[in-house]
């Protein structure tokens, strides 16, 4: 079994309280445990979820980059995909997000890395905000 560990900078500014930037656990459903903490120096939020799943961590890594089948299982995600390719393990990507009617759809580029961690068996996912020239006019 391996854990699979996965660290997600969101792209939107969230308020965020004063806190020591302690992992705080926020959830826990169907076997994933969901922890935020504050991002020092930044707006931002940072998420992370841990779960046990039966197959090589590989698998899940690719699982996660597939932006063809992610709006598949990310909510409300409508568009994914690749802007620039940095490397196997690191790449820009745009995202395109549909709201409630009552407030504007949401468009965000980030840069992505992916580094798995030899000791644990895990793979860490960072999304942190980018700029691209790239993004697609709305």
């Amino acid at each position: 079994m391996r854990t699979v560990f996965m660290t997600l900078l969101l792209s939107a500014s969230i308020a965020v309280a004063s806190d020591n930037g302690e992992w705080k656990k926020t959830d826990e459903t169907d076997g994933v445990t969901v922890y935020s903490r504050s991002t020092p120096g930044s707006a931002i939020k940072s998420v992370k979820g841990t779960g046990r799943v039966e197959v090589p961590v590989d698998v899940v890594a690719l699982v996660l980059v597939d932006d063809d089948r992610a709006p598949e299982w990310v909510d409300s995600l409508t568009e994914a995909k690749v802007l620039k390719l940095i490397s196997g393990t690191e790449y820009v990507e745009y995202n395109h997000v549909a709201m409630p009617l009552i407030v504007s759809n949401r468009d965000f580029v980030t840069h992505v890395r992916m580094e798995r961690d030899e000791k644990t068996h895990g793979v860490v996912m960072v999304s942190e905000p980018a700029d691209d020239a790239a993004l697609p006019v709305r």
